[in-house]
């Protein structure tokens, strides 16, 4: 049986965020976790923040972009 991770689904976030690097290294998205669902995007967005601020590749990025997973409108961008 397959092993899969409940608590974040691409299919079933309600946030995105696109986080685009600098040249020469991967570009990569995120999900919020499902828990989350149905709460303030405010609160999802600033918790995604957080979780990203700790990783290696914030050192290399250049622009997050935070969109609605459901209507992929964007909500929130920011340019490092």
């Amino acid at each position: 049986m397959p092993i899969t991770n409940n608590a974040i689904d691409p299919n079933d976030a309600d946030i995105k965020m696109a986080i685009r690097t600098k040249h020469g290294y991967p570009n990569s998205y995120q999900y919020s976790f499902k828990k989350y669902n149905g709460r303030d995007k405010r609160f999802i967005i600033d918790g995604m923040i957080a979780r990203f601020s700790n990783l290696p590749i914030a050192e290399v990025t250049q622009v997050l972009i935070f969109y609605d997973n459901r209507t992929k409108q964007e909500i929130e961008r920011y340019d490092f």
